[in-house]
């Protein structure tokens, strides 16, 4: 059984979706406050601009990605069962 398709608010359950939730946000901090630092040491201020909204848009889809691949995985077991 597929703990994200659960129909209960277990204890592992929630355990396990609060833990999601924890990596997602360290991780999402770690990425915002360092990818600008490694983006200035590797580009010239006239390219900031640019690159650090393609850095935004670039963080935007892999994390809806990341949110939405779990969700739909758990939907079709459930339709399958």
């Amino acid at each position: 059984m597929d703990i994200l398709s659960s129909d209960d608010n277990s204890p592992v359950r929630s355990r396990y979706i609060l833990r999601a939730a924890i990596g997602y946000a360290v991780l999402a901090a770690l990425w915002i406050l360092f990818s600008d630092q490694l983006l200035f040491s590797f580009t010239d201020l006239s390219q900031i601009k640019w690159l650090s909204m393609a850095k935004g848009i670039t963080f935007v889809i892999i994390s809806a990605s990341g949110c939405f691949m779990p969700c739909k995985g758990s939907r079709m077991q459930k339709r399958m069962c």
